[in-house]
C-alpha cells in the first residue's frame, strides 16, 4: 500500500459507498499522513530560502538577517495542526475525519477485525500455498459482517471508557500530592515583625 493507491480508494470506492456527513476513523500510517504541499514545516536541514517561505506564509514577521538555526527556532514556537490531503479531500465531500493518537492502535476496531481475519487463517490454513490462502482470505472476509463490527467498535467503546477512567484517577491522584511551603519572604517577615503573617500565605507546588 502507498498513497497513492489509498487516494484512489478513498475517492473511487469509499466515498460513494459513504453515508453524508460520516465520521472516518483513521489511524497515522504513512500513507494516510501525506501533507498538503506546502503545509508542511521545513527541518532543520532545510534550505533558508525554503525557511523564509514557510514563515511569510504563516504571516510571522522576522529578521531577514537572522541565520538559519535562529529561523528554525521561530518555525518550531510556532507549532501549526498538520494538514493531510486525505482529510481535506473528506472534508470538501461533507465528511470528518477523527484521527487516533500516535501509537495506540488499541483504539481502533479494524485492529480487531484484522486480528480476526489472521487467526482464522492462521488455524485453518494447512497447506501454506498461495492459492489456498488467497481462498482463506476470502472466506474470512465473507464471515466479517455488521455484527462483528458492531462487536468491535463496542469493545473499543469499552477500552476507551477504562482508559479515560484510569487517566482521570491518575489527575485526582496527582492533585493530592501537593505540598505547601513557606517562602523565603516570608520566613523573613515573621522573623522581623511579630504581627506580620500569621502563616496562612504559602506557595503551591505540585510534583511533576
Amino acid at each position: 500500500m502507498n498513497s497513492k493507491i489509498f487516494e484512489q480508494w478513498i475517492e473511487k470506492q469509499l466515498v460513494p459507498a459513504l453515508p453524508k456527513k460520516s465520521l472516518i476513523v483513521m489511524d497515522n500510517a504513512l500513507y494516510h499522513s501525506v501533507r498538503v504541499e506546502g503545509t508542511k514545516p521545513p527541518t532543520s536541514n532545510s534550505r533558508k530560502g525554503d525557511m523564509v517561505d514557510f514563515l511569510n506564509k504563516l504571516g510571522v514577521e522576522f529578521d531577514m538577517k537572522k541565520t538559519k538555526p535562529k529561523l528554525y527556532e521561530i518555525i518550531k514556537s510556532k507549532k501549526n495542526d498538520p494538514v493531510y490531503k486525505v482529510d481535506e479531500f473528506l472534508k470538501r465531500k461533507g465528511h470528518e475525519v477523527l484521527r487516533l493518537p500516535p501509537y495506540h492502535c488499541e483504539f481502533s476496531p479494524i485492529e480487531l477485525i484484522w486480528g480476526n481475519l489472521k487467526g482464522f487463517i492462521g488455524q485453518e490454513n494447512s497447506t501454506f500455498k498461495l492459492n489456498d490462502v488467497k481462498s482463506l482470505i476470502q472466506k474470512g472476509f465473507e464471515q466479517i459482517n455488521s455484527t462483528t463490527w458492531l462487536n468491535s467498535c463496542n469493545h473499543i467503546k469499552t477500552t476507551l471508557n477504562q482508559d479515560i477512567g484510569k487517566r482521570m484517577l491518575y489527575k485526582m491522584k496527582f492533585k493530592k500530592n501537593i505540598i505547601h511551603i513557606e517562602s523565603d519572604y516570608e520566613i523573613e517577615s515573621e522573623s522581623e515583625n511579630d504581627n506580620s503573617s500569621d502563616g496562612d500565605e504559602t506557595e503551591d507546588y505540585e510534583w511533576p
